[in-house]
């Protein structure tokens, strides 16, 4: 598939540019428009996911397993403490993001952290950022 979608993207000219906006243009759709690709379909994909995904990442198209895994074959280090499961709330940033009811706020221990601070800032005159 990937081969016949480069073989027409060349048919249709390539590499399209407009602006900044670099994609390559495809087959003429039903009503009109064309089918726009961000590549030209030139290198055939490889599955670099490991054979079975773990318990309780199967739902979900990669887990955090698929990441190690393309990171090490790459050569990037990846902070592992930096991974978070998949999940509704999230931290991001010093925040928990709740991606079902849409509000962002500063978990506890950050709260802590800051009402510390405010105290401490009242119990003077002046205060010195550094």
């Amino acid at each position: 598939m990937r081969a016949l979608r480069h073989h027409t993207i060349l048919s249709k000219g390539g590499k399209q540019q407009e602006g900044s906006r670099i994609w390559f243009c495809g087959d003429t759709l039903e009503d009109g428009r064309v089918e726009e690709f961000d590549e030209d379909c030139s290198s055939p994909m490889r599955d670099l996911s490991p054979p079975a995904p773990p318990p309780g990442d199967a739902p979900f198209l990669y887990s955090d397993l698929d990441i190690d895994h393309i990171s090490d074959h790459l050569g990037i280090p990846w902070e592992s403490s930096k991974t978070v499961p998949f999940g509704s709330v999230i931290p991001y940033l010093g925040f928990s993001w709740d991606l079902n009811t849409r509000t962002v706020t500063l978990p506890d221990n950050k709260k802590g952290k800051y009402l510390a601070c405010i105290d401490e800032w009242r119990q003077r005159r002046t205060h010195t950022l550094i």
